[in-house]
């Protein structure tokens, strides 16, 4: 489906928890959600809800993975 896509994920934020998107033209089109356990990803939901995509926000080169809360 999307030929290679994952490969070009971006780091993000999904609200406060760290994440990865697909973004293309500068839009979120795809988040995917990663379900941690013991420090591992377990677990990867892809998201297209426009709620979920519209909360995702780039997370820079060395910028912590725990986003403070607003």
């Amino acid at each position: 489906m999307f030929d290679g896509g994952a490969r070009a994920a971006l780091p993000v934020f999904i609200g406060a928890r760290p994440g990865a998107a697909w973004i293309h033209r500068g839009v979120a089109r795809v988040a995917f959600d990663f379900t941690i356990h013991d420090g591992k990803v377990s677990g990867i939901v892809f998201r297209a809800d426009p709620e979920v995509v519209a909360s995702v926000a780039r997370r820079r080169r060395g910028e912590p993975t725990d986003r403070p809360k607003a």
